[in-house]
């Protein structure tokens, strides 16, 4: 292999490593926002929150461009 393979080897295995660091934290997520569904149906309350999901999308949406303006 030359330069370039080898250096573009340890990129693609960094987006695979971080790909997989996704998915674990999405697997969490799940978990997490399992419990709370639990928890709002034993209290009776409405799993679905459209305002909490409103301002949650709003959130990222301002975190993702702030990340990306770094750019």
């Amino acid at each position: 292999m030359n330069n370039f393979d080898d250096n573009l080897k340890v990129l693609r295995d960094e987006i695979d490593e971080i790909d997989s660091q996704l998915v674990e934290l999405l697997a969490k997520r799940l978990a997490v926002t399992a419990k709370v569904g639990e928890l709002k149906s034993a209290e009776g309350m409405p799993i679905f929150a459209p305002e909490r999901e409103a301002h949650l999308i709003s959130k990222r949406r301002e975190q993702a461009e702030q990340v990306w303006f770094k750019w």
